[in-house]
Order: structure tokens, then C-alpha cells, then sequence
């Protein structure tokens, strides 16, 4: 059973061309049941001559026998042998003829010929047994048992030949294919498709399952931390605030690159209510507490890599002291890509390696940043050697000079995970802080540098955890050091 459908704007076109193709497929059927029959006459024509030759021969010589010899009677037993020969020969001849029509379409090993073949075999067999018996019987009786079986053979299978070719041009003349039509195309009452509605809710229920599927196969997959829970689940290490996202924060930091130099970059001066200034002022406070068990009044914010935001906290942190009338030296000690002098408009040399390197004066590598009391250090020009020039005397005499000078030093370093410097600013500090970065960051980060840090024998005050998306977790209020609370300017006598 065959279906045939079809597709198209046109339902007329549409039937027309099914019930063509229909039709065309009838006649074809037709068109090779002819054909084959056509062929099979032709061989069957082209074989009478040789066998009505053949039939002529045989008779002839059961002829030239008859008249040399005389009438020869047979006896029962011969006359059931050429019986039994007879027929034999002929249905090995006729399976011969029709292994060769079958040679014109398939090859040997075709189930057809094969079963032909194997048919062949069990006559001939046949016919050896009873050409056995042959020989049992006299002479002229064999003899002529021979010629008269080769007479009946041939002119059997000529008139069964005969018989078949006037069938098969009865055939060929009202040949009929067994292909047949049950039901016409008819032209639909209603288009079959497409159907918007079904694909519109097939598209968004696929969209709904492939979009929770792969949500689901991220937070599977994913490493990286969310939430900061798991800090101080898994390793026992306080977190000292926990840095909600800004909006603000990424508006200026877009602002400024787009218009570099417009306006100030500093969260703390332009939004100073926002969320995450919020969580830095609880940050603050706890500070001060751990300042008073720590050797000295030196802050290293650094981070296990680059990019979680350890220039923000610093930054914004060391305006936030100044804040409080703390007298705040902010230094960038990242020798190697420092750009806080970026971040708070200025230029970055003379600074620290110039200073360490004698260069410079301290002094004159110290900037007034905020009127409040926030000076800065840039880091200066970009060293070949930064660990080398960081293990130097100077730097030791450095440090020990503005711990004197201020009530506070903060400084920026770069990752340790992948550099030596952070820890070589940390081994002089008596705060230690480890930035890491919702999204970004991963526990492995975490416990690799808390190790690394441990190795070194410098002590991992906490982590600040910045950047924590409020959709992500619980965490949005109160919890970790910050409260989802906007301060607005009262009304006169309220």
C-alpha cells in the first residue's frame, strides 16, 4: 500500500498533480508487464527455428533407422522406459529454456535460477537411472528406444514452445499491470497546514524545556561560586562583607568608557547610598576591630585572579575610612598592570617602584586625593623585575615609614595565584583581605590561595565577597553586612 501526499498553496494544482503521478505509476506497471512480455516472446521466437530443425532431425533419423532395421516392436517395459525418457528430457529442456530467459534479467546467483538449477539436477539424476534400465534391454530396442525418445523430446518441447508463444501475444495484446488505484486525490475542504497556533505553542513549550534544561545542565556544570555560604561552610573562613551588584557601578564604569576623564569613577562620592557602599561601611567597622590584635596598620586587598574587583574594594574602602577623619594612604601595588591612578585621575609615575628604586622621594610620589584626608601612591614605572624590587630594603623602610605617617595603608595588589608580589606585600601587612568574585570565582580559587597564603605564614583575616547577584541567593538583605535601605532627606520638623 502506497500513500502519496504532497504539499503546496494551490489545493486545484495540488490534486492534479497527485492524481498524474498516480496515473503515470498505473501505466509504468502496465508499460513493464508488457514489456517482459514482449521479451519473453522474442526468445521464445528466436528458439522455434532451432527446435523445429531439431524436431526434423530426430524424426529423420527414427526414419532412416525404421527403414534399415524394419518395424521394430516394443515391448511394455521399453515403451514405459521411452515414456519415462520422454518426459524427463522434455522438463530438462523446458527448465533450459527458462534459465536462459531468466540469464537476460538476473545473474547465477539469483533464488530463481538457483531453484531452476537445482531442480535440472534431480531430473538428470532421472535420467540416469533410467538410461541404466536402457542398457538391460537388447540392442535394436535400445537403439531405437534412443531415436525414438530424442523424436518425442524434441517435438514435445516444440509444441510446448509453440503454445507459449501464442500466450504470451494474448497476453501482450490485453496485458493488464497488478498495480491498482483505491482512491483518487480530492481537493481538501481545509488547508493541512502550517498551523500557527500549534507551532506558536510546540516553539514555547520547546523553548520553556530547552531553557530549563540548559539552566539546570549550568548549575550542574557550573564551579563557580554563587552565594558565599559555601566559603564558610567548606573552609571555615569568615566572610567579612558580602558586595551586592551595582547598577551604579556599571553605569560609571560604561560612562567611563565611553568619556574617559568624565566625572569621578568612585562608587563612595557619586552613589554613597548605594547598596554595596553600604556593605563596605560594615566592612569598616569590622576593620577597625580586627586592627587592634594585628601587627601593624597595613591592609593587603588582594585576590586569588585577576578581574574580581579588588580595585573597587580598595578604592571605595579607603574612601570610606577618610570618611571618619582616618588619615588614609591608598597604594597601588600592582608593578606589573596597575591603573588605579586611572581610576582616581592621575598619573602614574613618580609612585612606588620609582620611590623603592630611589628615584623618587616619597614625598613627591604621594598625592592628596581627598580633602578629608585619602592620599595615593601610584605604582610608578613598570619594572622589569617587580618581585625583586619588592624583597628590597627600601620597600621594608617604606613601609615602616608611612605606618607612622598614617593611621591607615592600603594596598592594591595583584593575584596570587599567579604572581609572587601579593605575597610579598601581604608578609608585611597586618590585615589580609581575599576578594573574590560571585560568578567568576571558584572554591578551588579560594582554598589555593588560602593555602598558598598559609605556606608563607601570613594570616587570612576573611574574604569580602563582591559582586553577589540578589536573584542568585537568599543573601539580599541584612545577612552578610549590608540592608536594602536608601537614605532619603527628611522634611523640615519631621
Amino acid at each position: 500500500m502506497l500513500s502519496i501526499t504532497l504539499d503546496a498553496p494551490d489545493p486545484a494544482a495540488v490534486k492534479a498533480r497527485l492524481n498524474a503521478i498516480a496515473n503515470s505509476y498505473l501505466r509504468q506497471n502496465v508499460q513493464r508487464q508488457s514489456e517482459e512480455a514482449r521479451r519473453t516472446l522474442a526468445f521464445v521466437n528466436g528458439q522455434l527455428p532451432r527446435l523445429r530443425e531439431n524436431v526434423n532431425i530426430t524424426e529423420a533419423a527414427m526414419r532412416d533407422y525404421q527403414a534399415e532395421q524394419g518395424t521394430v516392436d516394443l515391448s511394455l517395459e521399453a515403451q514405459g522406459i521411452l515414456n519415462s525418457m520422454a518426459t524427463v528430457e522434455q522438463r530438462i529442456s523446458g527448465l533450459g529454456l527458462r534459465r536462459a530467459a531468466l540469464m537476460r534479467t538476473f545473474t547465477e546467483n539469483h533464488p530463481l535460477v538457483e531453484s531452476l538449477d537445482e531442480r535440472r539436477a534431480r531430473l538428470k539424476e532421472d535420467r540416469a537411472r533410467i538410461e541404466e534400465q536402457m542398457k538391460e534391454l537388447p540392442d535394436i530396442e535400445s537403439d531405437y528406444l534412443k531415436l525414438a525418445r530424442n523424436a518425442k523430446v524434441a517435438n514435445g518441447l516444440y509444441l510446448q514452445l509453440l503454445n507459449r508463444a501464442q500466450e504470451l501475444k494474448v497476453t501482450e495484446a490485453g496485458v493488464t499491470g497488478y498495480v491498482r488505484i483505491v482512491d483518487y486525490a480530492f481537493k481538501p475542504l481545509l488547508p493541512a497546514g502550517p498551523s500557527r497556533v500549534r507551532i506558536l505553542l510546540v516553539a514555547i513549550a520547546l523553548g520553556g524545556v530547552c531553557a530549563a534544561g540548559i539552566i539546570f545542565l549550568k548549575r550542574a556544570l557550573a564551579r563557580t561560586l554563587e552565594t558565599p555560604d559555601l566559603i564558610e561552610r567548606k573552609l571555615g573562613l569568615p566572610v567579612y562583607a558580602t558586595i551586592p551588584h551595582s547598577k551604579h557601578q556599571s553605569a560609571l564604569y560604561r560612562s567611563k568608557r565611553k568619556k574617559p576623564g568624565s566625572g569621578s569613577d568612585v562608587l563612595a562620592r557619586s552613589a554613597s547610598t548605594d547598596n554595596a557602599i553600604e556593605s563596605l561601611r560594615s566592612l569598616r567597622t569590622s576593620l577597625q576591630f580586627a586592627l587592634i590584635d594585628a601587627k601593624n596598620n597595613v591592609i593587603t586587598i588582594t585576590g586569588p585572579t585577576p578581574g574580581l574587583g579588588k580595585t573597587f574594594v580598595a578604592v571605595n574602602l579607603a574612601f570610606l575610612l577618610a570618611d571618619i577623619n582616618k588619615r588614609v594612604l591608598l597604594i597601588d601595588a600592582d608593578l606589573r598592570r596597575g591603573h588605579t591612578h586611572r581610576y582616581l585621575g592621575h598619573a602614574r609615575t613618580p609612585g612606588l617602584s620609582d620611590v623603592i628604586a630611589g628615584r623618587s622621594k616619597l614625598s613627591q610620589s604621594i598625592h592628596l586625593i581627598d580633602n578629608k584626608g585619602l592620599y595615593f601612591m601610584a605604582t610608578g614605572t613598570i619594572p622589569p623585575n617587580p618581585s625583586e624590587l619588592l624583597v628590597h630594603d627600601n620597600f621594608n623602610r617604606l613601609i615602616e615609614q608611612v605606618s607612622e605617617d598614617y593611621d591607615m595603608i592600603i594596598f592594591d595588589t595583584p593575584p596570587i595565584l599567579n604572581l609572587t608580589d601579593g605575597i610579598i606585600t601581604a608578609k608585611q601587612s597586618g590585615i589580609t583581605f581575599l576578594v573574590v568574585r560571585g560568578g567568576e570565582s571558584t572554591i578551588y580559587d579560594v582554598e589555593h590561595s588560602a593555602k598558598r597564603l598559609q605556606q608563607n605564614d601570613i594570616k587570612l583575616n576573611g574574604v569580602i565577597f563582591n559582586d553577589l547577584k540578589l536573584s542568585a541567593s537568599k543573601y539580599g538583605y541584612g545577612k552578610y553586612g549590608y540592608y536594602n535601605y536608601q537614605y532619603k532627606p527628611g522634611k523640615p520638623g519631621a
